[in-house]
């Protein structure tokens, strides 16, 4: 049995204030930092927007070496010499030296025969 397009909207309606009114409502963030630390921005109330300090335990920095000095220096070598990314899989573009670099460093550590990387989120 179908809904009659008003009793859907009335629905909808009412499972939005459930998640507003239980504070599950997703608004826009903004989270202004190097590393952990650093303001949050919501959308406030009427508009204006709040802002506060926070320390982050949602990002994928874990160590907190986005901001090392030594990984941006690092970081500005590597853009100077190859860019700013491998433009696609490996599968479509080969693979970069330093990637290949990097496998035959990493078998050896780990004593295994061959190491695989996954340059692109898309690939892994």
């Amino acid at each position: 049995m179908t809904r009659a397009r008003g009793d859907w909207d009335r629905w909808i309606d009412a499972q939005l204030a459930t998640i507003r009114g239980g504070g599950r409502w997703r608004t826009h963030r903004s989270f202004d930092a190097k590393g952990p630390r650093g303001m949050l921005t919501t959308d406030g109330a009427g508009g204006v927007p709040a802002e506060r300090e926070v320390l982050s335990f949602a990002s994928n920095d874990y160590l907190g070496l986005t901001a090392h000095p030594d990984v941006a220096t690092a970081a500005r070598q590597a853009i100077d010499r190859w860019g700013t990314g491998a433009g696609a899989s490996r599968l479509v573009t080969g693979d970069r030296p330093v990637h290949d670099d990097l496998e035959r460093e990493l078998a050896a550590w780990k004593g295994t025969e061959r190491a695989v990387l996954f340059p692109t989120g898309f690939a892994a």
